[in-house]
């Protein structure tokens, strides 16, 4: 027994050394193969002339040139007809890489045409694209975007130089590692990758830029109340960066150009970078720079015009979009500050405290400045608020609130009121949803569109105002309009005669039976009430200023029916 154990041990040892054996000389064999090919080549691409030539420099530059032309477009679309740098700029990239593709968009045919009409060696290298609605252009032909057939989109602005090709390959190189980056620390499947891509949206700053001023604002939209936020940032580093403001250019994937509607609408690249971030798509600021051509706009007439059309086109942009109220945070650089900032410098230079970080540098020396425009309901347009049926503006069933710019009109006419009437000394009361409101919060509901005034009637010729608007319509010294209206005997104030949006003074009745009754309009403003809440009379915040109310408001709400009993 013990001998069948010592062959069947002695029979494993050989197999195991066979096996090994033979993947050993399996390798080798392998690995000489492919030296016995790859050596010789090697050895006479060093030594002999017949086999191998190295790529010749042209070679080499029309592959590389091959290669971006197939990979980007180049597309200028931000410039003014009456001041440009276009023939210099497209020359400088069509010396580098003769045949790539380059689209020139403009909404309308400039007038006087550009000069670069007049080099045909320019013209007949670039596509012009108008965004012009006219009679004859198919749908395909009112997207640009639709012609580009490259993975990349790079846009221009007007006055860039590029000095050599390698600046563009650096572009492209970035952008793989940025890619490549983003796949490695990604813990989704490959699958998931494809089908939740990160939108990315790379910018190629200006070398010119200034590191003091700000470089980017976050956008946040708020349609609910109609309302944009820029607020300036000066760290790339975050995610806050939506919109980048010193001069730059833009490449993306023509892909992702595709899914954003109306991209090259003016402004560009404001428009395309509020319309980006509704498609959550993410900045990334390269490291390449390039280089700036000519100044411009150094005239006073071309500065104003260019400021003219962008006013304009901003002023467009919101209406369509709907936005009513633009709020802009930014920073003033204080010259001051920033001439100790870097004495400091000078002196700590060889202590630990620095200040290298541009973004510390910003918050040292610079202010925050916050301003409010309104866009709608000016003296002489109509009010945003419209026709409201069944106390419901049309805002209310697409679920928005009502306008901002209507709710300051709305405060103007406010405050004009209580002043008119407050100095002639009318008896009056914060009435109805106002009055709710007041004391709910001290401040307009967001629904709010129109205010109540109620006044003791016998004090009516106390005003001049009012006994004119009695007579006929009457526009005070400050545009504000005074009428009485067409369906009760009662007033309103509007902001003008054109804008509607305003106060309703409405009379009492005080009669000697102790009840308030409406005299001559109707509705639910009309119902009767105990003259024991106007004596005495009480106060309340609204708006900022104290104002004269009934007493004990919720009972005199709850009485009107403008407030349920809780």
């Amino acid at each position: 027994m013990r001998i069948k154990y010592t062959r069947l041990f002695i029979f494993t040892f050989v197999f195991i050394n066979m096996f090994v054996f033979y993947y050993t000389w399996k390798y080798l064999l392998t690995t000489n193969i492919v030296n016995s090919f790859a050596s010789p080549t090697y050895k006479v691409a060093l030594t002999s002339n017949s086999t191998y030539k190295r790529p010749k420099i042209a070679d080499k530059m029309q592959f590389a040139n091959k290669h971006i032309k197939s990979t980007i477009t180049v597309v200028f679309r931000e410039f003014y007809h009456f001041d440009n740098d276009l023939k210099s700029s497209i020359q400088s990239i069509l010396n580098i890489i003769p045949s790539i593709k380059i689209f020139l968009i403009y909404d309308d045919i400039p007038y006087p045409p550009l000069d670069i009409f007049n080099s045909s060696s320019i013209k007949n290298k670039v596509r012009l694209f108008t965004l012009d609605q006219r009679l004859g252009k198919g749908l395909v032909d009112m997207n640009p975007v639709n012609f580009i057939k490259t993975p990349y989109t790079l846009f221009m602005p007007d006055s860039v130089r590029i000095s050599s090709r390698s600046t563009l390959q650096k572009i492209l190189r970035e952008i793989n590692a940025v890619e490549t980056k983003n796949q490695n620390n990604s813990k989704i499947s490959s699958f998931q990758q494809v089908t939740k891509r990160e939108k990315r949206l790379f910018i190629i700053p200006f070398s010119s830029n200034n590191k003091h001023d700000p470089v980017c604002n976050s956008i946040n939209v708020d349609l609910p109340n109609w309302t944009i936020e820029y607020s300036a940032e000066n760290n790339t580093k975050n995610n806050r960066c939506d919109m980048f403001l010193q001069k730059h250019a833009l490449i993306l994937d023509t892909s992702i150009l595709k899914e954003i509607p109306n991209a090259m609408s003016s402004p560009f690249p404001e428009f395309f970078y509020i319309r980006a971030k509704n498609e959550k798509v993410r900045l990334y600021v390269l490291n390449t720079t390039f280089s700036e051509g000519k100044s411009l706009f150094t005239a006073y007439h071309t500065k104003q015009e260019k400021k003219d059309i962008r006013k304009q086109q901003f002023k467009d942009l919101y209406k369509i979009l709907q936005i009513k109220k633009v709020i802009e945070r930014t920073y003033q650089t204080n010259q001051n500050a920033l001439k100790n900032l870097k004495r400091k410098q000078q002196q700590n230079s060889k202590g630990k405290k620095k200040f290298d970080e541009p973004e510390i540098k910003f918050n040292l020396t610079s202010t925050l400045l916050t301003t409010i425009t309104y866009f709608g309901c000016e003296k002489n347009t109509k009010s945003c608020i419209g026709q409201v049926f069944n106390r419901k503006p049309f805002y209310t069933y697409i679920n928005r609130h009502t306008p901002p710019c209507c709710i300051d009109k709305l405060k103007t006419v406010f405050h004009h009121v209580i002043e008119e009437i407050e100095n002639v000394g009318i008896r009056y009361w914060l009435d109805n949803i106002a009055l709710k409101d007041a004391i709910d919060s001290n401040h307009l509901s967001l629904n709010s569109y129109e205010i109540d005034i109620s006044f003791n009637y016998y004090d009516l010729q106390r005003s001049n105002l009012l006994k004119k608007a009695q007579v006929k319509p009457y526009s005070d010294e400050k545009g504000f309009y005074w009428i009485k209206a067409t369906d009760g005997n009662y007033f309103k104030v509007q902001y003008s005669k054109v804008n509607q949006i305003g106060v309703n003074l409405l009379p009492y009745n005080i009669e000697s039976n102790n009840v308030a009754t409406a005299n001559g309009f109707f509705g639910w403003k009309s119902h009767e009430f105990a003259l024991e809440y106007l004596h005495p009379m009480s106060t309340v915040l609204f708006l900022g200023r104290s104002v004269a109310c009934p007493n004990n408001v919720v009972e005199y709400l709850i009485a009107k029916k403008i407030k349920k009993e809780p």
